[in-house]
């Protein structure tokens, strides 16, 4: 059960690497309709990252404070097994939200220096 759990984890990890569409760098002329810009604005995917990283940077926690303090070292092999599957997922969740708000910060701006509607 905890495997699927983790396979699960680790299996939506990085949403706004696929989900967030936009720029690959500072768009230095805007085009001169907001139309023609298709990016995403919204900060949806990488705040769901960001709060996935740290959901998984706790249960990385949580999980070895539990198995070292435990006296019958439960939950076992967590350290040995699932803390380090997880705080790379967390890593790579952290690394996908910074690429998707930095995609859409570009694409806002872009947007807000178009001219016409």
């Amino acid at each position: 059960m905890r495997s699927l759990a983790l396979v699960l984890a680790l299996a939506v990890t990085g949403c706004s690497f696929i989900g967030v569409r936009g720029p690959n760098e500072r768009v230095g002329r805007p085009p001169k309709r907001r139309e023609d810009l298709n990016c995403t604005t919204s900060a949806a995917l990488p705040g769901l990252d960001g709060l996935a990283g740290t959901a998984a940077i706790g249960a990385a926690g949580i999980g070895t404070l539990f198995e070292q303090v435990s006296e019958d070292g439960e939950p076992d092999g967590f350290t040995k097994y699932a803390a380090g599957p997880l705080f790379v997922g967390a890593l790579v969740l952290f690394i996908s939200a910074s690429f998707g708000n930095t995609r859409v910060t570009w694409c806002s701006d872009a947007k807000d220096r178009a001219g016409g509607s």
